[in-house]
């Protein structure tokens, strides 16, 4: 590598290579990630702008006074649904920690750190980027003349605004009066649009390559070792999650924006066997995580849809109860008996470099759309099928290609 060469072109062109992660290194990386979760749940609940005062340890109090103002246990919302939070959050943990464990075993110890260090510092390069973005379209948003709330509460001062502004502008055209049933369609009208968000970026190449092929470059899944499956993903799914709660109360008197925050919550428990390939064989056939994979459409039943096998990567999308909108629509697969292997369509080498996994999707179409001049060439670099290849491209992240 040249000496004089930038520290651009040196961040986007190296690899790598040998490393030893010792287990002091786990151990101080477990310390700080255990206190950064209570720190920020901390901050999140210790300013509520509602209540004056609100902590992580009061909020587990059952005497504590609750501070939404509603009837029945819904007033003790942020203690139920924190409750299921740190619960989700220790049993994620531990399956973590039991992958990092357990994977090391599989690749060896130099392999695994490798792929490790690649991989999760590729999530954490993305989760950057989304929050840099989040900041700036905040900016722009107090420029516009919208009020932040004071106060660092903010999922329980934005439920309090969101169902103010459902309840009084969307009306309810189907009003199917049982409260439960009203809980059960939203939950299966709530993945719709989650489904077809996903299904765009496995059919157009800009949302493919910009979004949401890094993450399905790995061929050995580990928790820790997955990019987000949209480098900005909240640019995307936060619109899906506002249209299921508007949803809702389509069909019902209220929104259920508390009922739904809770069953995701809950199953969101499961959703970490989406992405742990050492934990195949045991979610596949341990009964009870079987049936709470399949009632969510996680687990076992979306990592075949990591699968390296041609066509496999455009089924089981969505993650409705039993994968419902996938049987609707024609993409459902049973799992394999077996671990299918992992990653793009038929392994090619990658450029091992967390930038270019993140970012050489959007600096492929940005070459593709200066290089080819002619327009209708350029939607279809925009909008084509994933595999329609320009006259002129240029792949950033595929060796020998």
């Amino acid at each position: 590598m040249k000496s004089n060469e930038s520290i651009f072109n040196k961040l986007w062109n190296f690899e790598f290579k040998d490393i030893t992660l010792t287990h002091q290194h786990i151990v101080l990386f477990g310390v700080f990630f255990g206190g950064a979760i209570y720190v920020v749940g901390e901050v999140l609940f210790a300013l509520n702008p509602l209540a004056g005062g609100f902590s992580i340890t009061e909020a587990l109090n059952p005497t504590n006074i609750a501070f939404i103002d509603c009837r029945g246990w819904k007033r003790f919302f942020p203690q139920i649904w924190l409750s299921i939070a740190l619960s989700v959050v220790v049993f994620r943990l531990f399956v973590i920690f039991h992958s990092y464990f357990k994977s090391k075993k599989v690749l060896g110890e130099t392999g695994f750190t490798r792929y490790m260090f690649t991989y999760f510092s590729s999530f954490v390069f993305a989760l950057m980027l989304g929050l840099g973005l989040m900041y700036v379209l905040l900016g722009f948003a107090k420029l516009a003349g919208f009020e932040v709330a004071e106060g660092t509460n903010v999922f329980a001062s934005f439920i309090v605004w969101l169902q103010g502004v459902i309840d009084n502008r969307v009306p309810t055209l189907i009003n199917v009066k049982s409260y439960w049933l009203a809980i059960f369609l939203s939950v299966f009208l709530s993945a719709l649009p989650g489904y077809f968000i996903h299904w765009i970026t496995h059919k157009f190449r800009f949302f493919w390559y910009v979004f949401h092929r890094c993450h399905h470059c790995p061929e050995f899944l580990h928790p820790l070792g997955a990019p987000p499956a949209f480098a900005f993903e909240f640019a995307l799914v936060f619109p899906a999650g506002l249209v299921a709660i508007v949803t809702s109360k389509l069909i019902y008197t209220e929104p259920l924006i508390m009922e739904m925050a809770i069953y995701f919550t809950f199953i969101y428990a499961f959703e970490i066997f989406n992405h742990s390939i050492v934990h195949y064989d045991f979610a596949f056939r341990n009964g009870f995580i079987r049936n709470m994979s399949r009632l969510s459409g996680n687990g076992v039943y979306h990592l075949v849809h990591h699968s390296a096998k041609p066509n496999d990567q455009t089924i089981n999308l969505g993650g409705s109860p039993f994968l419902f909108w996938d049987r609707i629509f024609g993409t459902y697969r049973k799992p394999y008996e077996q671990a299918p292997p992992l990653g793009l369509t038929n392994q090619p080498k990658l450029k091992l470099n967390p930038f270019r996994i993140i970012l050489s999707g959007i600096s492929q179409i940005l070459f593709e759309l200066k290089e080819n001049k002619n327009w209708w060439v350029r939607l279809k670099i925009l909008f084509g099928p994933i595999h329609y290849q320009p006259p002129k491209t240029k792949e950033y992240l595929i060796l020998g290609y």
